[in-house]
């Protein structure tokens, strides 16, 4: 199927339900993350998470063995290009995505990172349209931009709001890690794009062990270097549970589901699901944190969850080939 035309597919009915589940295990990601950062460094959280994803998915391939777990188990030849692209794709989701991301969060609040998450599918969009070529439907362009109103009544800015300068000398730290965090949306969006391109022509498993490894390598290298070794003594039951959601529920589980239906529904469709996070998270911090939420906030969550339903459809299409 071409891109274009692939471009135009809504999300079934399934699918949905699935990616707004995964969203919310994802929403709980920085307040998970705030709480391992108690003990450790933000870079040896990051490898805490994917360390234990790899593990977990090892564990996973025990019931997959007819399937290749790493790009090189393939019997297909590699071309330098495809290791260019699988090295691309492993360092900019598993190690600068991750490492900008734990940097930002350390120095600033779990809310705000579930926020500025939900600017993810544009960045993804545009990614996908800079190297996929895949167009906006009339749909998409609508959800988006209810999606965006949406976000900015749910952070609390107006239209007056909107092109006031920055008061840099009252929160700097919180900046600084809000524009890391905003920098690290770039993996993520490199993700969806890369992971498209290889899963033409191998085993979407494939494609994320060998990404998931590479990236891990890189970002323990890093940690090492830059922050050491954990002292893993400190590791409490708490910090168990939270390494096993972010690393087996949020990253094993949910990057296979999303790599999966990379060859059925466009980038965009798939993205704008990424808006339920700020949703959640707002009301994770309601009733955990207990920060209020206003009524023009409330009103920006339902036109979240909007433009979600939008992009969706409630008939199951035709299954899609995995070729272009």
């Amino acid at each position: 199927m071409s891109e274009n035309k692939l471009s135009q597919k809504l999300l079934p009915k399934n699918v949905l339900i699935m990616m707004v589940l995964f969203n919310i295990v994802w929403a709980t990601n920085p307040t998970l993350s705030k709480i391992l950062m108690r003990h450790f460094a933000p870079f040896q959280v990051a490898v805490f998470r994917y360390g234990f994803a790899l593990i977990s998915f090892w564990i996973l391939s025990l019931f997959l063995k007819k399937v290749p777990l790493f790009l090189w188990t393939t019997k297909a030849k590699i071309s330098t290009k495809t290791w260019l692209q699988a090295l691309t794709l492993g360092f900019f989701t598993f190690c600068f995505s991750p490492l900008f991301q734990m940097q930002g969060l350390s120095n600033t609040r779990a809310t705000d990172n579930t926020l500025i998450i939900a600017m993810e599918p544009l960045v993804a969009a545009f990614l996908a349209w800079l190297f996929l070529n895949q167009t906006f439907g009339k749909m998409h362009i609508f959800a988006f931009t209810i999606a965006l109103i949406g976000f900015f009544l749910l952070i609390g800015i107006g239209p007056s709001q909107v092109l006031e300068p920055f008061d840099f000398s009252t929160a700097k730290n919180s900046l600084k890690g809000n524009l890391f965090i905003l920098i690290s949306l770039l993996g993520e969006g490199f993700f969806s794009v890369l992971s498209y391109k290889l899963i033409k022509n191998f085993h979407p498993i494939s494609v994320f062990g060998t990404m998931l490894l590479i990236g891990l390598f890189f970002t323990i290298i890093i940690t090492l270097y830059t922050e050491g070794m954990p002292n893993l003594s400190l590791l409490t039951y708490k910090d168990f549970a939270c390494i096993f959601v972010l690393g087996f529920v949020g990253t094993t589980l949910g990057y296979i589901y999303w790599i999966f239906q990379l060859a059925k529904v466009p980038i965009a469709s798939l993205s704008i699901t990424i808006f339920v996070q700020p949703l959640v998270g707002s009301l994770l911090g309601f009733f955990v944190l207990d920060e209020r939420l206003t009524f023009i906030q409330f009103l920006g969550g339902a036109l979240i969850l909007l433009s979600v339903l939008s992009v969706t459809k409630y008939k199951t299409p035709p299954k899609l080939s995995n070729t272009a």
